[in-house]
Parts: C-alpha cells; structure tokens; sequence
C-alpha cells in the first residue's frame, strides 16, 4: 500500500481534472481522474485518441456524448466506453456544475494534462474560461500525444 498523497488538480479548457490514479499507482494499467465541467460547457473538440481508450462516468449533471456519427444522452449512473481511433467529444446539457469519472487505459494520458494543464488549489471552484494562449497550446501539444483535434 502506498500512502495517500494531495491529489493534483489541473484546469484543461474550462473543466477541472483531478488526478485520482495515474500510471505510477496501477503499473501503467491505466489512469483515472474526476472532471468537474461547467454548466453548458461546449466541451473539447472532436478528436481522436491514437494511444488509448477512454470511459465516462457519470457522478453529476447530464451530457451529450458523441462518438463516431452517434450522439448519446448521458446522466448519473451513466457509463460509456470510447474506443481509441474512433472520433468523440461531450457537451455539458445541465444548469449545474457536471461530475464525471475519466477512465483511460493504457496510463499516460496525465502526461497531456501535465503538459497543458494549469495548476489549480481548489479543485472545487472552477477556473476562468480558457484564454486563447490556453487552446493555442492544446492545440499545439495534442499531436505529441497522439490526439488529433478535428477543427
């Protein structure tokens, strides 16, 4: 067992993604993190992962999810699976601040995080909306670990 450690929050385009496990704690396995999106949020771009799967929990709120030519309606309790090489994104459909669990396997995708997120205290307000020097550098970085943003 290893101790318990502050857990990092980093804010990514508007959303706030807490580090609960990462590719240190599962042996690579894979990682797992909480986002706290903003009420409306238009969410990421589309855009294909090229290293990895993703998953979505849902805590709070309610989304719409697109994967491929499919749109899915997704509330608490709701879980969806977003295979690698197929193109996704989401988009909050609440009033309220949504929750959601973040599964990526293999690890590695905190790398992305660590490269354009921005280092926030309180993981429980959420951060300004993203300036244009912010998604210059998501854009820049994604290639470098294997995202395509679909603009």
């Amino acid at each position: 067992m290893h101790t318990m450690k502050k857990k990092k929050s980093v804010a990514v385009v508007g959303s706030i993604y807490t580090y609960l496990a990462t590719g240190v704690d599962t042996g690579g396995a894979y990682s797992l993190f909480e986002a706290l999106v903003p009420p409306r949020d238009p969410g990421p771009p589309p855009h294909i992962h090229r290293n990895e799967d993703e998953a979505f929990y849902v805590l709070r709120g309610e989304f719409s999810i697109f994967l491929g030519d499919e749109e899915f309606r997704a509330k608490p309790g709701d879980f969806i699976s977003l295979p690698r090489g197929i193109r996704h994104s989401f988009r909050s459909d609440s009033d309220e601040i949504g929750r959601m669990l973040v599964i990526v396997t293999p690890s590695g995708f905190e790398k992305f995080f660590d490269a354009v997120g921005e280092p926030v205290d309180d993981d429980t307000i959420l951060p300004p909306p993203p300036s244009k020097e912010h998604i210059q550098k998501v854009i820049e970085e994604a290639p470098r670990f294997g995202i395509e943003l679909l603009l």
